[in-house]
């Protein structure tokens, strides 16, 4: 019936780290991004999850960066 305030703030955390890891997936280099622009997204989205106690490993990091630029 009453619910705690971990209860209402672990589930809103909870939902924050969902929403980042989705984030950081959803990440690409789009055009007009310069590889700096585009290295700083990914880099601002590893810092938020490593803020709300998840961390991101380099080689991951690595290879989503990789993984998400155009073809070109």
């Amino acid at each position: 019936m009453w619910k705690t305030l971990k209860d209402i703030y672990q589930n809103s955390s909870d939902q924050r780290k969902l929403a980042l890891k989705d984030k950081l997936q959803k990440i690409k280099c789009e055009k007009g991004d310069t590889i700096s622009m585009y290295l700083n997204k990914l880099a601002t989205c590893r810092d938020e999850l490593g803020s709300v106690g998840i961390a991101t490993a380099d080689d991951d990091m690595v290879s989503l960066a990789i993984l998400s630029l155009p073809k070109s």
